[in-house]
């Protein structure tokens, strides 16, 4: 069975595998990756397939971590013949374990899992994971199978296709694009439709518009689009936002403010004026857990403009840190602190000596 590997960054990878199509249609192939989430249990995320009961062969899709098993079943949840367990070492090496332990027992993934995965990643495989599998040149196995796809969705799906295609678009193409998938049309091919064509996108979809099109959104509809569109507008156009128009869809979409696509939009410095107040809007979602990465990227932020957030707080950092803890749930270790006041600016570094002080 052929297979790749590809990096899917935050410590992941996609692990990409062939398997041959049935025709029994409980036999259908699922994927999924088990790691152990605690000491008193394991956790299983679902994957995904590219061209499946399309061809002879389709591909199954997982996200992996190091130390953890990769599952394949049928629809019915039954153990797909030839297809054993694969274990994932940690340096993302593969070994397909021996026939005839499937399923798994909680005694076996205790050997096989002994230490819980510490701030791990979600696995969900994601619209992003499948762009770095469709847009990059892959082996004549996988290829084949992604053009498959492709010419299927080009057919079933115009979305899916326009969304994910690498194929360079002829004229009516375009034109289908803008009617059937006004959204991708905005977002991928802009640049080629005429002023016309985006004017029909904005108005078949306004959300559309207002992530892949503020500038031509009507001034007197751009503030009521906003506040229909808030989670559109911080994940695609977050950096063309104002400030006041940032802080107003992040309290109509607090979680959104901090996913990884709109952190990515915003300079660090814009971070540092935006989030000490954004932060505080989370207080209505309970149970939020932090996204990939968010800790040590506010962390940083906060030991490189201290001084805008202090500002915000005038309690100082144990005012901060009594924040970020209540609304993000946010606990720097002892490490992290160190780290931090080795990157201080000096602008805030008395004040941060004085709540370290104040902890010993």
């Amino acid at each position: 069975m052929n297979n790749i590997l590809i990096s899917s960054g935050h410590g992941t990878a996609l692990l990409v595998l062939e398997v041959e199509r049935s025709f029994d249609p409980d036999s259908i192939s699922k994927i999924g990756c088990r790691r152990r989430s605690t000491r008193a249990n394991s956790t299983k995320s679902e994957g995904s397939s590219i061209g499946q009961a399309l061809g002879p062969t389709s591909a199954l899709v997982v996200k992996v971590v190091p130390h953890c098993l990769v599952e394949i079943s049928g629809r019915i949840g039954k153990p797909v013949e030839s297809n054993h367990p694969i274990h994932v070492d940690g340096s993302f090496e593969i070994t397909r374990l021996k026939s005839g332990i499937w399923p798994l027992s909680e005694a076996q993934i205790d050997l096989l899992l002994p230490t819980p995965s510490l701030a791990c990643p979600s696995l969900k495989i994601t619209d992003e994971d499948l762009t770095l599998i469709f847009s990059a040149r892959q082996p004549p196995w996988l290829q084949k199978i992604i053009d498959t796809q492709l010419q299927n969705w080009r057919v079933h799906h115009v979305a899916k296709f326009f969304q994910f295609t690498p194929w360079r678009l002829e004229s009516r193409d375009l034109t289908r694009c803008v009617k059937g998938a006004p959204f991708w049309a905005l977002a991928r091919w802009q640049k080629q439709l005429h002023s016309r064509q985006i004017d029909y996108c904005y108005r078949m979809l306004p959300c559309s518009g207002v992530a892949f099109g503020l500038t031509w959104i009507p001034k007197h509809s751009r503030q009521s689009d906003l506040e229909r569109f808030p989670k559109e507008a911080l994940l695609y156009a977050a950096e063309e936002l104002t400030n006041q128009e940032f802080l107003g869809c992040s309290s109509l979409q607090p979680e959104t403010a901090f996913e990884e696509p709109c952190r990515r939009k915003l300079h660090p410095a814009r971070r540092a004026e935006l989030w000490p107040e954004a932060y505080r809007k989370i207080s209505s979602w309970p149970g939020f857990e932090p996204p990939p990465g968010l800790q040590k990227e506010i962390l940083a932020n906060i030991a490189t403009y201290p001084a805008a957030w202090l500002a915000a707080h005038k309690q100082g950092f144990s005012e901060i840190f009594r924040g970020l803890d209540s609304h993000l749930s946010i606990r720097p270790e002892a490490e992290e602190l160190l780290e931090m006041h080795r990157q201080m600016e000096n602008s805030g570094r008395e004040h941060f000596n004085k709540y370290l002080g104040a902890m010993i």
